[in-house]
């Protein structure tokens, strides 16, 4: 599956659940559900990661706020995820996604944050592997692609980290968490355009089953917590 259709599926699966969880009410379409409700739903809990409820590091990822919220995160995947796939292949950047996500979920909770929603956390940290490819690669890239990599990105990138320190409503933790662990994984994690063949396909078949065993745990998990 090419990233474009990933993203797009990413995307309408976040759409799903924000329907699942709104139902026909434009209200709760427009304004979101209640804290009680995504918190039964998945929501990352400090309280309940503290029981042992792990599944929320995922969970959190593909529930939003509001119809806002959902909007620009959705905008936001479509973009990073064609972006991050013709640098690093599909599974590689559903992988960074959900890996920095978890990261950044998780400096939230050690920050003592007490619950919190979204999945800016796996898009800062698709914006940091990025930079971090055109870092990496600096040398070989052409110099408008290796600019927009390192410059333009990290210009993006460090504008909405600032905005979070502005508006104490955004959970900036993520951000932070999300955005380091994709600037460390993007260094590290096998390319698409210069990686041998061989490695690359084992390494995106461990991702494949590792991905997927995650987001099904997660989701089954979220399904048992409905309201």
């Amino acid at each position: 599956m090419s990233a474009e259709r990933l993203g797009l599926v990413v995307c309408l699966g976040m759409v799903g659940i924000y329907a699942s969880v709104c139902g026909v009410s434009w209200r709760i379409w427009l304004f979101g559900p209640s804290t009680l409700t995504l918190n039964q739903m998945g929501a990352l809990v400090s309280s309940a990661l503290d029981q042992g409820e792990w599944w929320r590091l995922i969970a959190s990822l593909f529930l939003h706020a509001d119809l806002l919220h959902l909007l620009v995160n959705g905008g936001a995947v479509w973009v990073l995820f064609r972006l991050d796939g013709a640098l690093f292949g599909s599974v590689r950047t559903l992988w960074l996604f959900l890996l920095c996500g978890m990261c950044g979920a998780l400096l939230s909770w050690a920050a003592g944050t007490p619950s919190t929603v979204g999945a800016s956390g796996g898009l800062f940290g698709l914006m940091g592997a990025a930079i971090s490819y055109g870092w990496k690669y600096r040398a070989q890239l052409p110099d408008q692609l290796g600019g927009l990599l390192r410059r333009r990105l990290a210009f993006w990138g460090g504008l909405n980290l600032g905005m979070g320190v502005l508006f104490p409503m955004i959970d900036n933790h993520s951000h932070f968490g999300g955005f380091i662990s994709g600037l460390i994984f993007g260094l590290l994690v096998d390319d698409r355009l210069m990686t041998p063949e061989i490695r690359a396909r084992f390494s995106t078949y461990i991702m494949v089953v590792v991905s997927g065993s995650l987001c099904g745990y997660a989701l089954l998990r979220m399904g048992g917590a409905g309201p």
